[in-house]
């Protein structure tokens, strides 16, 4: 990442314009160019995940073929098959490499052949992102009321804030929002929800449940 200088100032310039050809050699020499993540990750200097998770049902590993296969906006993805190289990095992959995994952006009928095999898990929590400029992150079921956001990158937990409100729009989570706790295990987080009187965990408990992290530089 770039720092941005506090004395630069700015021009804007499409990114289909050759810099070099539009400046003095003067210029050329003492002009740097920036993006707006740039600019963006010098005033603040962390990157986010922010999303509002709900999740329903138990473990149940779903298969989706390519040809007529539906993609559904939040969930999260594992690439199983891919031998034609297929492009998902539009719908919100990393890259199309088989064993990726990734929240889809949108929802959407696939076109592609049979040959393309996705696996979700149905009881994995769903995501609607506000906003993610830390990469590719995603979810996984690992027993009823446990869950896990996973990142590409290994967290490193002294550049880590993270926390949840546990309130969501309805339902028993607005009870009691102490029933729902996020923690930082190995190298995920984890997000538990309790019952009533904490003797247990319980599905379908976040219900556009709010949480975030930041990493810092």
């Amino acid at each position: 990442m770039a720092n941005v200088p506090d004395t630069t100032r700015f021009i804007g310039f499409s990114n289909r314009v050759n810099l070099r050809e539009r400046k003095s050699n003067v210029a050329n020499a003492e002009s740097q160019a920036y993006t707006m993540q740039d600019i963006a990750d010098t005033t603040r200097p962390y990157k986010v995940f922010t999303a509002l998770l709900s999740q329903s049902g138990g473990d149940n590993f779903v298969d989706v073929s390519g040809e007529g296969g539906t993609i559904n906006m939040g969930v999260t993805y594992i690439i199983n098959e891919n031998p034609n190289n297929y492009d998902l990095v539009i719908y919100g992959a990393p890259n199309n490499n088989e064993g990726t995994y990734f929240v889809a952006n949108q929802t959407s009928i696939l076109n592609y052949s049979d040959s393309l095999q996705l696996t979700y898990n149905a009881g994995a929590p769903v995501a609607t992102v506000l906003e993610n400029t830390i990469g590719d992150v995603w979810f996984t079921f690992l027993g009823n009321g446990t869950y896990g956001i996973n990142n590409t990158n290994e967290w490193d937990i002294t550049k880590v804030w993270y926390g949840t409100s546990g309130i969501g729009d309805t339902g028993p989570i607005n009870v009691n929002p102490g029933r729902t706790t996020m923690s930082f295990e190995g190298t995920s987080f984890i997000i538990v929800c309790y019952n009533n009187d904490y003797t247990s965990a319980i599905n379908g408990q976040l219900i556009n449940t709010p949480i975030e992290i930041r990493v810092y530089n």
